[in-house]
């Protein structure tokens, strides 16, 4: 009975090619799971840690969010007193407080522009399945 090595390999070639497939699939698992991470932005009034110093700035610098990928935008506790607009689907905003009011966002309409709209939050229609969880807006 024979065999068909490959000569100076020594392996079978079902078996190189189940290594192939593993290897490749450890590749594709590499480079989900970088995916997966780059769609968290993270904001701190600071700046620290290449943090976004707004939760408007967070949110304008999401991209491809999908329903599979959301952009989880974590807002380290704080007061931001600034007006956010969401237009991206899938965005969630996510306070990192120990309560839902050591994170808060909000705005003295007071010093309105004019022609601007005057609210804290704007979600547009495009905002699909837009979230927020552990945050106040006031």
């Amino acid at each position: 009975m024979s065999h068909a090595f490959t000569a100076g390999r020594g392996q079978h070639p079902a078996r190189r090619q189940r290594q192939r497939r593993a290897v490749l699939f450890a590749i594709l698992l590499a480079i989900t799971s970088a995916s997966a991470r780059a769609s968290d932005y993270h904001v701190h009034p600071s700046g620290a840690n290449g943090a976004f110093r707004t939760v408007q700035a967070a949110v304008d610098a999401v991209s491809g969010a999908t329903e599979w990928n959301r952009a989880n935008i974590l807002i380290a506790p704080a007061v931001y007193r600034e007006q956010v607009t969401v237009t991206k689907p899938y965005v969630s905003l996510i306070g990192r407080g120990v309560s839902a009011t050591a994170t808060t966002v909000t705005f003295d309409s007071t010093h309105v522009f004019s022609g601007t709209w005057g609210e804290v939050m704007g979600i547009a229609r495009s905002a699909t399945a837009f979230m927020a969880h552990n945050l106040a807006i006031e």
